[in-house]
């Protein structure tokens, strides 16, 4: 996305609506009038806003420890003082010691303890710290700050399978909400992984997902089977 990796690192931007254009722009350029389009975390909240504005785009939904886009999501005082402690350190680059050492303390939350090696820390810290402090601020404020989505948008009709493991800090009922809101939809739980299933146990995901793709020609009911 604009502001990670080797992306550019404009000054703003980092909203569903421009995370949408981006996509639909980039789709565009490499010729793809529509597919299956697979989201984790951050990545599966604009992949909602990406199928309500798109539906026509959308083969499929591959929603990754996902909250739902239909129910605003309030920032609680500890997400608000982690806001804060981003919105402190330096603004001109994420690869200095004081994001280092933030990313450092706050990454073990996203992955269950017993499968977090050093060095999916070392490779965790290396992706945030190629990132912009604009876009690290910005995209995780605008999470607790943009409006819900309509409950009944056209992305809701499109097959859906959400993936979630057992140890996500993402609360069960946001996976409910999501399953409710997504009539047609299959849920997969991968045991003992946190919030990143494709990395903590990537065979187990793959497995799901394959499945699920193999079997969208057929009715739901086999499908999540």
């Amino acid at each position: 996305m604009r502001g990670f990796g080797e992306s550019s690192k404009p000054a703003s931007g980092y909203d569903y609506a421009s995370f949408v254009k981006d996509l639909a722009g980039l789709m565009d350029s490499l010729g793809i009038r529509r597919a299956v389009i697979s989201g984790h975390s951050l990545g599966a909240l604009i992949a909602q806003d990406f199928a309500a504005s798109h539906p026509d785009r959308v083969e499929a939904l591959v929603l990754t420890a996902p909250q739902p886009r239909t129910v605003a999501t309030a920032a609680s005082d500890p997400i608000k003082a982690f806001i804060q402690r981003m919105e402190a350190l330096p603004s001109q680059t994420a690869s200095g010691p004081e994001w280092r050492a933030f990313f450092a303390t706050n990454s073990p939350r996203y992955f269950l303890a017993q499968n977090l090696a050093a060095s999916d820390v070392d490779q965790f810290l290396e992706q945030n710290t190629r990132a912009s402090p604009a876009a690290l601020v910005q995209s995780f404020r605008h999470i607790f700050e943009a409006p819900a989505l309509s409950g009944n948008h056209p992305g809701t009709k499109i097959p859906t399978l959400v993936v979630y493991g057992t140890h996500d800090i993402v609360p069960f009922p946001a996976i409910r909400q999501l399953i409710t809101d997504h009539g047609d939809s299959c849920v997969a739980v991968i045991e003992r992984v946190g919030h990143t299933p494709p990395w903590e146990r990537p065979d187990a995901w793959s497995q799901v997902t394959m499945a699920f793709l193999a079997r969208l020609n057929e009715p739901t009911a086999r499908r999540c089977r």
